[in-house]
């Protein structure tokens, strides 16, 4: 029989790639629901007072449990995406990705699918807390190895290198030979050794000596399942 941590473990990567399903199906939606004219995309969304737009996510996605809506403002600098609590009910997605003015030309240009991807992660596995807003900032302020190793965080970031990774395995249609450079040679070790092509190198700078093992049995987890997939 296989022992109750073996049986955990197994539960736990199921968990992890279902969350991250979650998040690629409403970041697929979502990106597709933006990808349109902007004098349609205009019509779809309801304006705001401060240059912004706004849309229930249950008007273009099914893939998230709980509602969400989408906002839409003026880019700003160092920020891209954040999640918050909307009207004091539901949460709120909000993406600074307009030109000043509340241009919708060319949105989804300036939209991160992996900001998408680390943000929906946040909503949809409320079991690794994450930080608030203001957490955030403290965490940052101590340093970036309190930021990356906090639970949350870090889940974020790994969803988002495993979504690179997968989407990159799914598209590449180049020869075994060249394929090996990007994604090793099909085993565990090749492709430990490029992780640093689809994670984020602050996170893999960042981590400790427990987040690496977690890294680790993960990457093993994601590597036997790739393998079970035909894509490595």
């Amino acid at each position: 029989m296989r022992s109750l941590l073996e049986r955990l473990e197994e539960a736990t990567y199921a968990r992890d790639a279902a969350v991250r399903q979650r998040a690629q199906r409403f970041t697929d939606d979502l990106l597709k629901f933006l990808n349109v004219d902007p004098d349609d995309l205009e019509g779809r969304m309801e304006a705001r007072a401060d240059w912004g737009f706004e849309v229930k996510a249950a008007q273009f996605s099914k893939a998230l449990p709980r509602p969400l809506t989408v906002v839409l403002l003026p880019r700003m600098h160092g920020i891209t995406a954040q999640v918050e609590t909307y009207d004091d009910q539901d949460d709120a997605l909000v993406l600074f990705c307009l030109y000043q003015g509340g241009d919708l030309s060319d949105v989804t240009q300036h939209i991160d699918r992996s900001t998408v991807i680390h943000e929906v992660t946040h909503l949809l596995d409320p079991g690794r807390t994450a930080p608030t807003n203001r957490d955030q900032g403290t965490l940052r302020r101590q340093s970036q190895e309190a930021y990356f190793n906090s639970p949350g965080e870090w889940n974020a970031y790994w969803q988002e290198g495993a979504d690179r990774l997968e989407r990159a395995l799914a598209t590449d249609r180049r020869s075994p030979a060249v394929r090996a450079r990007t994604f090793g040679d099909g085993t565990l070790r090749g492709l430990q050794s490029n992780v640093a092509r689809f994670w984020d190198p602050r996170l893999l700078r960042a981590m400790d000596q427990k987040t690496q093992r977690k890294f680790d049995k993960r990457l093993a987890d994601l590597w036997i399942n790739l393998h079970a997939q035909g894509l490595l």
